[in-house]
């Protein structure tokens, strides 16, 4: 029995396996957590010297980028099993966060203030908003500057 685990050009993981001297009922495939296991097994048949009986187990452990729930498995009428695992597609992690209104007004706080000789960097307490005078006020609940824009 020979196995050539490998990925193929879709990025699929699979692997071939030679299973020509059993016959279909004779081997097995299942997942055992993130296993791939490959049973074969022939009972006991008496031969001219005695008895034979033959059996193997192949465990392919499937790396996690790989969907183990859709695994499939085929066999050709030449005897090679194989195995194939999709990779999980993953989905985009972008999101829409929903804005939630509520009852509460949000009125920005006076705060001490430097002195300074630049118009730009004093901070005033903010007029109404119906004010048509263009002024900088800060927000009381973050540290980012607003700026009032006067639109004709």
């Amino acid at each position: 029995e020979k196995s050539c685990p490998a990925k193929t050009n879709s990025g699929d993981y699979t692997a071939d396996l030679d299973v020509k001297n059993y016959s279909n009922d004779e081997v097995t495939v299942k997942i055992v957590d993130n296993f791939v296991v490959v049973e074969g097994k022939q009972e006991e048949k008496e031969v001219e010297f005695g008895t034979i009986s033959r059996n193997f187990v192949r465990r392919y452990r499937i790396p996690e980028e790989f969907n183990i729930d859709e695994a499939s498995s085929s066999l050709s009428s030449d005897g090679i099993l194989s195995i194939r695992v999709p990779l999980t597609v993953t989905q985009s992690k972008e999101r829409v966060i929903p804005i939630q209104k509520t009852g509460k007004s949000h009125q920005p706080a006076e705060e001490d203030t430097k002195e300074s000789t630049s118009k730009e960097s004093q901070e005033t307490k903010p007029e109404s908003p119906n004010s048509d005078n263009p002024e900088k006020t800060r927000d009381d609940s973050s540290d980012f500057e607003m700026v009032k824009d006067n639109v004709d």
